[in-house]
């Protein structure tokens, strides 16, 4: 599945979905992935092995309940005194609610 974004001044993208194999609250089941990208590439391919590897999810009122979520990450150093290397990270994202990975 290929994604496209745009991501200047962020340090990594996170492309992040989920796809639940049921709709019931009392009984969730589902898998979740997490890749990152260069954001200097303008795009990532989410490899088959990964999709593949998703539930089929139901579809509610005909949108599927799975989601894609792109977004940039940004490291920030900062001084914790003695330590070598601190850092702290923040994350933007933007998400498409209603994908249907069948």
């Amino acid at each position: 599945m290929p994604i496209q974004y745009s991501a200047p001044g962020y340090d990594y993208v996170s492309i992040f979905g989920w796809s639940s194999a049921t709709f019931d609250p009392n009984n969730i089941f589902g898998r979740v992935f997490r890749c990152s990208a260069d954001p200097s590439a303008g795009s990532f391919t989410i490899p088959a092995r990964v999709l593949m590897s998703l539930p089929d999810n139901p579809t509610v009122f005909g949108i599927g309940t799975g989601a894609i979520a792109v977004g940039g990450i940004k490291v920030l150093p900062f001084d914790a005194g003695g330590t070598d290397q601190n850092l702290i990270g923040y994350e933007d994202h933007t998400t498409q609610a209603g994908t249907d990975f069948n």
